[in-house]
């Protein structure tokens, strides 16, 4: 198993250097995201992958991560989007300054 604790998620650009981790869609983040313990997460908000007629998007992603958050399980709380798409980018780095909160919340609570 890589031992790498950076995923980079996207579909067109090519990981930063060979720290990372890389997932092209949203179906092998989420495996990658279950497999392994990841610190640090980019996404990009257009991954060209459909469900169906339904668009998975690294926002997909992140709902995903904040929902296992809410369940106890870790998700990685350094989180980044590199996503061209200022709505989608908008609203990813939304959500992971909520996940970062809730983070730091339960962790004051547990001092």
């Amino acid at each position: 198993m890589n031992q790498n604790t950076k995923l980079w998620v996207d579909d067109s650009r090519s990981k930063p250097d060979c720290t990372w981790d890389h997932a092209v869609s949203f179906h092998e983040a989420i495996c990658m995201l279950e497999a392994g313990v990841y610190t640090t997460l980019a996404l990009d908000h257009d991954l060209g992958c459909f469900y169906g007629l339904r668009e998975m998007t690294g926002y997909d992603i992140i709902s995903w991560l904040e929902q296992r958050q809410r369940n106890g399980v870790y998700v990685p709380t350094d989180i980044t989007c590199q996503s061209d798409n200022p709505g989608g980018k908008r609203n990813i780095l939304m959500v992971a300054a909520r996940i970062k909160a809730y983070d730091e919340k339960m962790r004051a609570l547990a001092s």
